[in-house]
């Protein structure tokens, strides 16, 4: 494939006006065809090369919005890999040709923004936002892009969502919350952000875990005293677990 790609880069790049798919299989099944190509796109996309990219797209007719199954990655999306691996201007450009920015599927089978900020990829993210990607997509599982960016560790990303209105107070069915994952983490930046967005200090322990109970089982003595200092109840349990705090 790699090798194909750079032989078709060279036609390309050299405005080559017979450039064609001497590499795709040799067959009539529009079906197979489609396949192909639209394997090429994301690989083209995954390497950065845009001038690929608008061959496929403008010339071949490939689907900015198709979708390729590889075994070690699950499903492919050309806008997914160039939000993951950081490629801004293919990244404008799918967007440019319509691309969805995130799935019609509640199992949200892609999700750009989320990928964006799990690779911390900053700019792709200011992209994605300024496109209109949701911020806060329902879904069944799988974390929002605030969580997979506190997952990450990406505090750029963090600031990002929540200035773009990215809710800090969800709860997923796991009980994770943003609050608590920052916490469990000891991300004290992180921890800061989310408290001047409002995120709750004193969530319903019935549905979560105490962030005041786990900053305090885990050590982190700086997130105890932003959680203390933000209103959290000293006197809270969780279960048979009481918090005892002496100062």
């Amino acid at each position: 494939m790699d090798t194909f790609l750079e032989r078709l880069s060279a036609k390309t790049s050299t405005g080559t006006e017979d450039a064609t798919l001497d590499g795709c299989p040799a067959t009539s099944d529009a079906g197979t065809v489609e396949l192909a190509i639209t394997g090429f796109l994301c690989c083209a996309t995954e390497m950065g090369q845009l001038d690929i990219m608008k061959f496929l797209v403008e010339t071949k007719g490939a689907d900015v919005n198709s979708e390729l199954y590889r075994v070690k990655s699950g499903w492919d999306f050309p806008v997914d890999l160039a939000a993951a691996k950081g490629h801004v201007e293919c990244l404008k450009y799918l967007i440019e040709k319509g691309a969805h920015l995130s799935s019609r599927e509640v199992e949200m089978k892609h999700d750009p923004l989320t990928k964006a900020v799990q690779s911390g990829q900053v700019e792709c993210v200011k992209l994605l936002v300024e496109a209109g990607a949701d911020v806060n997509p329902v879904r069944r599982r799988g974390p929002t892009p605030l969580m997979a960016a506190l997952e990450a560790k990406q505090v750029e990303c963090v600031k990002l969502l929540i200035a773009n209105g990215a809710d800090v107070n969800p709860i997923r069915a796991a009980g994770d919350l943003p609050l608590l994952t920052a916490v469990l983490s000891g991300q004290e930046e992180c921890v800061k952000l989310l408290l001047e967005a409002g995120a709750d200090v004193n969530p319903d322990p019935d549905r979560t875990y105490p962030p005041l109970i786990a900053a305090a089982e885990n050590r982190q003595s700086a997130c105890v005293k932003l959680l203390l200092r933000a209103g959290a109840h000293v006197n809270q349990t969780h279960g048979e677990f009481k918090l005892f705090l002496s100062f």
